[in-house]
């Protein structure tokens, strides 16, 4: 996705949110060339929150958006 010029990544994960270690690992490197990732998650309702890990990994958290609304803003 880096080679093709994205401009962001919506992480749309299970539960609250959270990517797997080898996916947080890949998406830290996006993230270190300058690609906003934005981590939301697919139930029904409920909220991403900040945490240490997403903190640390450069993560923005997407609160209570799904991922389709999170690409638009």
């Amino acid at each position: 996705f880096l080679e093709d010029g994205v401009k962001g990544i919506i992480v749309d994960g299970h539960g609250a949110g959270s990517p797997t270690g080898k996916q947080t690992e890949a998406l830290k490197g996006a993230i270190a060339q300058g690609v906003p990732v934005v981590a939301t998650t697919r139930t029904g309702s409920g909220r991403v929150i900040q945490t240490i890990r997403r903190r640390e990994a450069g993560i923005i958290p997407g609160d209570n958006f799904y991922a389709q609304k999170a690409r638009i803003l």
